[in-house]
């Protein structure tokens, strides 16, 4: 203000003073940095004035995604009784059931409304916040069994499966790696990344082509092995798959045995032959053919087929055990044997039982034995013979008589 005073005698004095006016504020702290959480965690800021109003002031608040935070008011008022107490607002967390990461909104603070033309239409500072994510999905991969084929390769496909949402989808990376299963030759190697939407149950597949062939073999294993999952909050609940390859090929080893005759006297000699057949699809390694005989029969000889040997072991419970191997591979459709020779001893019926193996399972085992029978009666004397054998036995008495009486 600017003032000037005149005396009678017209002398002049001039005054300035200077007044301050205080512009009313809204003050909003802190601004930034506020952090709740799905779990519904909080957290809170402060609202206040400087300058007592002559009416009320109102600010609404509101939040800019409630579906990820909301705050315990929408609306503070300050009076002018209380306009020097400041205003708490708490802001709380909202959970949701997606993978979707901390996710940034704001508290929303409206222009001041009040019938104080010096707060009316003031404008205050928004508040940023951060919702923490607490929830979490899980990748796993199944396991897989395949049966091998002895032609065309076959396909082994593996499922990966996501089980909750996740915002914005999920990548993962697979490699197969051996196992007693290698490859290329008993698989082809694979590699490459699944890429998923993000929707819960969602499934992925991807294939591994597996080799056949006509190899006798125990089944075999690979696995493949996820890793490199895009999202930190999605783990690998099952990170390895396991491929099973199942053999097929089989050494189904049948024997066979015949007794030529098959009926005699004592003493009278039998061929017992003992075939072993690969009726399977794969080859058969180290076979052996072992033959019982009981000890009515008398073993004189054996000859097995060629690349076999034979070994008869001392008589135990009544039986004599003559065991022939064949060392290496007997192809699919080929054959072993051995022909023996025996002699019977005794009278009765005598029982040759047969049993084929080899050093891979059968898949077969009810074909592996075969029995035969070798009929043996006492050596019969023709009537005339009898007649015979009574006229030496009354000439031998005849004799003795004669002696008697001499």
């Amino acid at each position: 203000l600017n003032g000037v005073a005149t005396n009678p005698d017209g002398e002049t004095v001039s005054c300035t003073w200077a007044i301050d006016v205080i512009e009313p504020t809204i003050t909003v702290t802190p601004t930034m940095g506020l952090v709740t959480t799905e779990a519904g965690g909080t957290d809170s800021f402060t609202i206040s004035i400087d300058v007592a109003p002559s009416a009320d002031v109102s600010i609404g608040i509101s939040s800019s995604d409630p579906t990820e935070g909301t705050a315990d008011t929408t609306m503070v008022v300050f009076t002018p009784q209380n306009w020097q107490t400041p205003k708490t607002v708490t802001v709380t967390g909202v959970d949701d059931p997606s993978v979707d990461g901390d996710i940034a909104y704001t508290i929303v603070t409206a222009a001041a409304m009040s019938s104080d033309s010096n707060y009316d239409g003031l404008e205050s500072a928004d508040v940023s916040v951060s919702n923490q994510d607490d929830d979490t999905a899980s990748l796993s991969i199944n396991d897989v069994s395949v049966v091998e084929g002895t032609g065309a390769n076959t396909t082994a496909t593996f499922t990966v499966t996501l089980d909750a949402p996740v915002d914005g989808g999920v990548s993962v990376a697979f490699i197969s790696m051996d196992g007693s299963a290698m490859a290329p030759g008993d698989y082809s190697t694979v590699a490459g990344t699944l890429d998923f939407l993000g929707n819960a149950g969602e499934a992925q597949t991807f294939a591994v082509s597996v080799v056949g062939d006509a190899d006798f073999e125990a089944d075999e294993t690979f696995s493949v092995v996820l890793s490199m999952v895009s999202n930190p909050r999605v783990t690998l609940s099952r990170s390895t798959g396991i491929g099973t390859i199942v053999n097929d090929d089989g050494a189904d080893m049948a024997i066979v045995l015949t007794a030529v005759p098959q009926a005699g006297s004592v003493g009278d000699f039998h061929v017992i032959n003992a075939v072993a057949i690969n009726n399977g699809t794969g080859e058969a390694t180290d076979v052996e053919i072992e033959l019982s005989v009981p000890q009515g029969l008398t073993i004189i000889s054996s000859s097995p087929s060629a690349g076999g040997t034979c070994v008869t072991a001392p008589p135990a419970g009544g039986l004599v055990l003559l065991t022939c191997q064949y060392p290496g591979a007997t192809a699919v459709g080929a054959n072993r044997l051995v022909e023996v020779l025996v002699q019977a001893s005794a009278a009765g019926g005598s029982t040759v039982t047969a049993m084929t193996r080899s050093s891979l399972n059968d898949p077969v085992p009810e074909n592996n034995s075969a029995s035969a029978v070798v009929g043996t009666v006492a050596q019969q004397i023709p009537a005339a013979g009898w007649a015979a054998l009574l006229a030496l036995m009354a000439l031998v008495m005849g004799v003795g008589l004669i002696r008697l009486r001499d």
